[in-house]
């Protein structure tokens, strides 16, 4: 949905009586702010979108990348193949590298995040009320180690099927080592993965169950 920006105001005061209309003026340009900072992006992406309606959602694409059996996310389980990049700005400064892949029906399948900026886990959900819908029915919120030392959150849906996909949160692991421990923690990385693919990459692993969430 589009949602203009709030136009600049310049009031001219001739007359001292003009005083009175400076408060509501300001309240009111203060919740227009208020609300350009919390709504929704102009677009949404969801599972199960054709090629052609995210072109129209979200323009042309930035690039194409591919991924394989020697990448970072081919080890949390990310399909393998090319995936199409999109530079999407909500509003202000709020800006996602948005990587989508699409299946051999052309569908929207899992998707990649990367927040350009210190968005939180709780802030991305907000922002992309497509994926918060995974957790409709209420999702638990699992602490999950990583190989390098930090820990990540899952977010997996309480009640699963063959066809589930949860949702991962990762902090960097680069040289700035950030674990995602709530919805508070800041996300370098966001993923909508299938549970079965997520499960196969984590086997074994000890995690931790501290809390649910539903939007």
């Amino acid at each position: 949905m589009l949602v203009a920006k709030p136009p600049r105001i310049f009031v001219w005061l001739q007359h001292a009586h003009l005083f009175r209309f400076i408060l509501p003026i300001s309240v009111g340009l203060a919740t227009l702010a208020l609300f350009a900072q919390n709504a929704a992006l102009r677009f949404k992406i969801a599972i199960g979108q054709s090629g052609s309606e995210i072109a129209a959602a979200c323009g042309k694409q930035f690039e194409k990348s591919r991924e394989d059996e020697t990448s970072y996310n081919a080890s949390i389980g990310v399909p393998l193949g090319l995936w199409s990049v999109y530079h999407l700005t909500p509003f202000e400064n709020r800006m996602y590298v948005t990587m989508v892949h699409f299946d051999t029906a052309n569908k929207l399948d899992p998707i990649m995040l990367m927040p350009a900026g210190n968005w939180t886990v709780a802030q991305i959900l907000k922002d992309h009320p497509s994926l918060a819908t995974i957790c409709t029915g209420s999702c638990d919120l699992i602490q999950v180690p990583e190989k390098e030392g930090n820990t990540s959150l899952l977010l997996k849906p309480k009640s699963t099927n063959s066809s589930t996909r949860v949702l991962y949160f990762i902090g960097d692991t680069g040289s700035r080592f950030r674990s995602v421990t709530t919805t508070d923690s800041i996300v370098s990385w966001a993923y909508v993965l299938h549970l079965a693919d997520f499960e196969k990459h984590h086997t074994g692993i000890a995690t931790k169950t501290i809390g649910t969430w539903s939007p």
